[in-house]
């Protein structure tokens, strides 16, 4: 019994000294979402190596770390950190899925296509407890907050409420609900994302703020009384 014991330790050890050799370049583009990893560079190993995925006009440097006996029980065994100017993400990996991701991001360093973004500050923070992905998504479950409408109150000259929801999957899309409201207003939004970039927004805001009605109106919002409506479709990256 004993000596079955060693010999299994040692196929172990081997098969995780193996596993932890083989370049990353192999293992990668099964981990990361199918549309990112087609235009992503890997190098180095499983054990510890390196991506540049694309980040807009740019691209972000990604840092892999793997946990070999998680690898060989089944369970998420990458921890992965992206660090680029204003954005910061990490979290734990596996094929196909991930968990305890974190997002930190400057708006104004995101790679958002909307002109009517630029210029403007405001933080978006993301924390995701699990997220299962194929070339779709299939399943997520997380929490979003933004300050966008606070952040902006000195070159709009109108303060809107802070935002917060929950991150879901539907139809293979992302789904993030957005709501927030303070004492003359309420508003909220659902964003649609998709895989091959395509977005759609539906939003809402009910508000008494005269100095909404302008701000609004620039961004699209069809004025209702005192609600507001948005209603379009676009690409996110």
């Amino acid at each position: 019994m004993k000596k079955t014991l060693i010999i299994f330790s040692v196929m172990i050890g081997g098969l995780v000294a193996i596993i932890s050799a083989l370049p990353l370049a192999w293992i990668g583009p099964r981990i990361v979402p199918s549309h990112i990893a087609q235009d992503s560079q890997f190098s180095g190993t499983i054990w510890q190596g390196h991506a540049n995925i694309p980040f807009g006009k740019s691209r972000a440097p990604v840092t892999f770390k793997t946990m070999p006996l998680k690898l060989i029980t089944g369970q998420n065994f990458l921890d992965f950190t992206v660090q680029n100017s204003g954005f910061n993400l990490k979290g734990l990996g596996g094929f196909g899925r991930a968990q305890n991701i974190e997002i930190d991001a400057s708006i104004p360093q995101l790679p958002l296509r909307d002109p009517r973004i630029r210029g403007l500050k405001g933080r978006i923070n993301a924390q995701i407890s699990s997220a299962k992905f194929g070339a779709r998504c299939k399943a997520i479950s997380g929490q979003a907050t933004t300050d966008f409408l606070q952040a902006n109150e000195a070159t709009w000259f109108w303060r809107g409420p802070a935002l917060s929801g929950p991150i879901r999957c539907e139809d293979g899309h992302i789904i993030v609900d957005m709501t927030g409201q303070d004492a003359s207003q309420s508003f909220a939004a659902e964003l649609r994302l998709q895989s091959d970039g395509v977005y759609t927004a539906q939003m809402q805001v009910d508000t008494s703020d005269a100095r909404a009605a302008i701000v609004l109106g620039f961004y699209g919002f069809e004025a209702r009384g005192t609600q507001f409506v948005l209603s379009e479709t676009g690409r996110w990256y």
